[in-house]
């Protein structure tokens, strides 16, 4: 609603030909050139443009590939330093602290360590597999040795929260609707619980279904960025930063970048080349030719 008002409104101030896909295409060139908004921002107009001509007036609109494009800014991520990735899990206890520890040590995603369950964690081969990964792909990543009985320990918890969600009629969780067609009615076995499931048991909004569901992401975002503020650490510390660690230290380390590109699940080894910007390959040792005068 936001751009289509501003369209409306670029519309109406601006002298314009009155064919609708030109005026498109001159308000798309006008954020670029004139407001110089990023290619995101700009897609995002020409989405909520196209919706509102498509789905609200009914026109269907012709070729608009002749915009001005918003350059492309390609930002390096976020990296915190091997001794502020052990100052910040210091700073942590309990599931938090497990978290965090599969974020770095696994270089998982926020959801996908929210989203783990029972089945996806393997002692026996010390490995997890991520099922729901970014693109519906699944992977499987080393599971570190130091988080084992940590991650035994929480099992057993929820081993007991589950049966106690059983005794009281309830014990189910979700599942995809294609699980459920293979699988029955499975959604209260063990090995589907989640490896992090929330405090208070809540009612599924499509079937009514009372189910206890994951824990929410919006409560590690919180006390991750308390934690860097507390400790004073002068980066824009997320969630994300951990997977960004996990990826620079291991490039650090040797690692070639095929067998990286394998454990985050990047399609492309484009995307993961992004991270020989953030490594410092001179180990230690500084790599500024100033330093040597």
């Amino acid at each position: 609603i936001h751009w289509v008002n501003r369209f409306l409104k670029f519309a109406d101030n601006v002298k314009l030909p009155s064919n609708s896909d030109q005026t498109v295409i001159n308000y798309l060139s006008y954020l670029a050139v004139d407001k110089s908004v990023s290619n995101a921002t700009q897609a995002l107009a020409l989405n909520a443009v196209s919706f509102y001509f498509k789905s609200v007036l009914q026109i269907e609109m012709g070729d608009l590939s002749k915009f001005v494009r918003a350059k492309r800014r390609e930002k390096l991520p976020v990296v915190l330093s091997v001794e502020e990735v052990s100052q910040f899990l210091s700073a942590l206890e309990g599931v938090q602290l497990l978290l965090v520890s599969l974020l770095y040590g696994c270089g998982l995603r926020l959801m996908e360590a929210l989203r783990l369950r029972i089945q996806d964690i393997d002692f026996g081969y010390q490995q997890i597999i991520v099922r729901d990964g970014k693109g519906n792909k699944e992977r499987i990543v080393p599971l570190p040795v130091k988080i084992m009985n940590a991650m035994k320990q929480q099992l057993a918890k929820v081993k007991t929260l589950h049966q106690h969600d059983l005794s009281n009629g309830h014990g189910s969780v979700y599942m995809h609707a294609e699980l459920v067609r293979k699988y029955g009615k499975s959604d209260k076995q063990w090995v589907w619980q989640y490896v992090f499931p929330s405090a208070k048991l809540s009612i599924d909004p499509k079937t009514n279904t009372v189910r206890r569901h994951h824990l929410h992401e919006t409560g590690l975002q919180r006390i991750v960025r308390n934690t860097a503020r507390t400790l004073k650490i002068p980066k824009r510390v997320s969630c994300h930063t951990f997977r960004h660690s996990f990826a620079t230290h291991h490039l650090e380390r040797g690692m070639d970048i095929r067998t990286l590109q394998q454990l985050l699940g990047h399609s492309d080894v484009s995307t993961t080349m992004i991270y020989t910007h953030t490594a410092n390959f001179s180990k230690g040792k500084t790599s500024s030719p100033l330093d040597f005068l």
